[in-house]
């Protein structure tokens, strides 16, 4: 009896969760619409491949920097490193703690809301994978991919130069990501 109360209960509240997801502004699916845009050449772009063509070419070339030159310079100014750690639980749970639920889900779709309920389910399995990731020094190929989706600045919306991208990344690894910020920032000597 006891066990279908709980699981009515979850039941309620995960489908309370999902109709929230659903009328969050920034929730899990966030749909960008630009009207047409005008490219360097002058060409109106009004199909939906031209104007993602005209604002891929222009983010490119507004945000492109070349480190190369700097970190090749730079590498061998370490003087200590992090060495071999190890993920823990405890810190993949206070990792999620601080997801913020009034940010777009990631490239992957899973909105931040979803991990708070699941944080003490999911921080073991989460610590084996961010410790096999560590391990194999591989990120899984879903973590590199981002959904760039146009920002309008202001001005005329048909100037491609008035819109800025926004990376919407997968929250899995901003969580794993604040893990290893968190290690690197307490290895550094005062």
């Amino acid at each position: 009896m006891i066990l279908r109360i709980q699981t009515n209960r979850q039941s309620r509240y995960e489908l309370a969760l999902a109709t929230r997801a659903k009328s969050c502004l920034k929730g899990s699916a966030l749909r960008v619409v630009v009207g047409r845009v005008v490219g360097d050449d002058g060409q109106c772009a009004t199909t939906s491949d031209c104007k993602a063509e005209v604002l891929k070419c222009h983010f490119g070339w507004v945000h492109t920097v070349n480190l190369g030159d700097y970190i090749n310079r730079n590498s061998n100014q370490a003087t200590t490193q992090m060495g071999d750690f190890l993920i823990y639980p405890d810190q993949v749970a206070e990792a999620t703690k601080m997801l913020s639920a009034s940010k777009a889900a990631g490239s992957d779709g899973l909105h931040p809301t979803i991990f708070k309920p699941l944080e003490s389910n999911m921080a073991e399995s989460l610590t084996q994978l961010f410790n096999m990731t560590l391990e194999t020094a591989t990120l899984p190929l879903d973590w590199k991919i981002a959904e760039v989706v146009p920002i309008h600045k202001g001005g005329s919306k048909e100037d491609a130069e008035n819109y800025r991208p926004l990376s919407l990344l997968s929250v899995i690894l901003k969580v794993f990501e604040k893990i290893l910020r968190n290690e690197m920032w307490n290895s550094v000597p005062n």
